[in-house]
């Protein structure tokens, strides 16, 4: 089932060209989380192996990373419009807030 997931996202993903860098890193790997809840397209948050991509942020923006009871863990500002955080946390969900658009992430 993940297999067929990873399919589907990688599609998704390379058929937009803002996600291609981010679909060519992904190939092939199995545990994916990118989280679609909200709508908004204009900023695409995916996290893989401890690390947090961001696309289509704009310059600047402040991310927060929270963990399940809000309490704010780590804050970084934004410098290119595709961002790879390197988190270091342990396993868990958290909160990646962005302006107004917050998303649940998985750390596996």
């Amino acid at each position: 089932m993940k297999q067929i997931y990873t399919f589907i996202l990688l599609f998704a993903l390379a058929t937009t060209s803002n996600f291609t860098l981010l679909a060519q890193e992904l190939e092939g790997q199995q545990d994916v989380e990118i989280n679609s809840a909200n709508k908004d397209l204009s900023i695409t948050i995916g996290v893989y192996n401890n690390t947090l991509y961001i696309l289509n942020a704009k310059e600047n923006e402040k991310v927060d990373i929270m963990n399940m009871l809000g309490e704010n863990i780590l804050s970084y500002i934004i410098k290119s419009q595709e961002e790879r955080i390197q988190l270091n946390l342990k396993k868990g969900f958290y909160i990646v807030k962005i302006n107004d658009k917050v998303q649940r992430i998985v750390i596996k």
